[in-house]
């Protein structure tokens, strides 16, 4: 565990790091907010939403989107750029199944079916798959994150009234 633990400080940019990247100079003035590093529940639950939301909503090259993102929200910059690498080759493809089924779902069509306008030929059908699984790619994100950062609000709060819990009963 200590290995994985320090594998993940050593790719994680640290603030100075972040602060240098020719990207965020406009914003770099702002990472200096305690809650992009502090870890409290507040700033880690809206970690975990903003990573998880772009890191499904766009699986590619994310990173500084959720850094910039994370600024105004006031969202611990760390966890959302370590939640970002939940969606890697493994996760992805079931992401996208998923995606299209939801998206499928909202145009009110049967997954894998082309539209009933679209002229047949495999890159009517190719161009219908993508602009299904588009559809599907937002609601998808905002279900995931938020049910992510409720489950660590909840399981925070959890903690928080065992530790308590435990102290009364040392105290008594």
């Amino acid at each position: 565990m200590r290995k994985i633990i320090r594998y993940i400080k050593d790719k994680t940019p640290n603030r100075e790091a972040l602060q240098r990247m020719p990207l965020l100079r406009p914003v770099a003035h702002r990472l200096d907010d305690p809650n992009l590093w502090h870890f409290n529940r507040r700033s880690v639950t809206r970690g975990v939403g903003v990573g998880l939301f772009f890191a499904i909503l766009i699986p590619v090259a994310h990173t500084i989107l959720v850094v910039i993102a994370a600024i105004p929200l006031r969202a611990n910059a760390l966890v959302s750029l370590g939640v970002t690498w939940t969606v890697n080759p493994v996760t992805l493809p079931p992401l996208i199944i998923g995606a299209h089924t939801i998206g499928a779902w909202i145009s009110a069509r049967p997954a894998g079916e082309a539209g009933a306008s679209a002229p047949v030929g495999w890159f009517a059908i190719v161009v219908d798959w993508i602009a299904t699984t588009g559809i599907g790619l937002v609601p998808l994100a905002i279900i995931v994150s938020a049910t992510a950062a409720l489950s660590v609000r909840i399981g925070w709060n959890l903690q928080i009234r065992l530790r308590w819990h435990r102290r009364r009963q040392r105290r008594a």
